[in-house]
């Protein structure tokens, strides 16, 4: 509904369900390539559980071959990823499906992160990080308003453009196992070396997905 508000051409894709997740965020990464694929534009995702605030015009003619939030230097987000028509896009697009298929339990955004590691050492693709403002996340109210007054309008923090409602987390328990599944590998489990590497640029650092995260236990 708020695409369509806002003009904003899109498709949407149902999938089945792999039973947990986890494995489903895993085929995020072959929705999108299948889009990417089948324009001639450039390709925008957006989570299905999201909202367009105010239309990311900031992506629109954008040069990079990807761009995404990272923040802390090194944290990945994948709710809103743009693509741009190029061999290198196109690159990181096959590592991240691959990887995903290759590892179902480990979340999407950890395996983004380390298909752009691999894609970017190996390529030099350009990649434009985004400022983590452009999402609002589930918040009380009051911090809307606080938000509205004292600092959007002085230009303290950016006006959100997209509302990541993340109502897929409220159905984990009626997709899969409600508690968090022993083999599962998520953003908290990137190892310090990793981060560093991640943050410093250093692509020296082994792309291995073991050398990448903590295995439990």
């Amino acid at each position: 509904a708020s695409l369509d508000r806002h003009g904003l051409p899109h498709r949407i894709e149902p999938v089945a369900s792999r039973g947990s997740w986890v494995a489903n965020t895993g085929l995020k990464a072959r929705v999108i390539e299948t889009a990417w694929r089948e324009s001639d534009r450039p390709v925008c995702w957006i989570d299905a559980d999201a909202a367009i605030l105010r239309p990311p015009t900031f992506l629109m003619g954008n040069p990079f071959d990807v761009a995404f939030v990272r923040r802390k230097g090194w944290e990945d987000l994948s709710g809103l990823i743009f693509l741009n028509r190029s061999e290198k896009a196109e690159k990181l697009l096959s590592e991240w499906v691959h990887l995903c298929a290759e590892h179902p339990n480990v979340w999407d955004q950890v395996l983004l992160s380390l298909s752009w590691f691999r894609t970017a050492r190996a390529t030099g693709m350009a990649s434009q990080w985004l400022n983590g403002g452009v999402f609002r996340f589930p918040r009380p109210k009051v911090r809307d308003l606080r938000d509205s007054i004292l600092h959007y309008p002085f230009r303290r923090k950016i006006r959100p453009f997209i509302d990541q409602k993340q109502a897929s987390r409220a159905l984990k328990a009626y997709v899969g196992a409600s508690a968090r599944r022993p083999d599962e590998l998520g953003s908290d489990d990137l190892t310090e070396g990793y981060r560093a590497a991640l943050a410093s640029y250093d692509f020296r650092y082994d792309a291995d997905l073991g050398a990448v995260v903590r295995r439990p236990g």
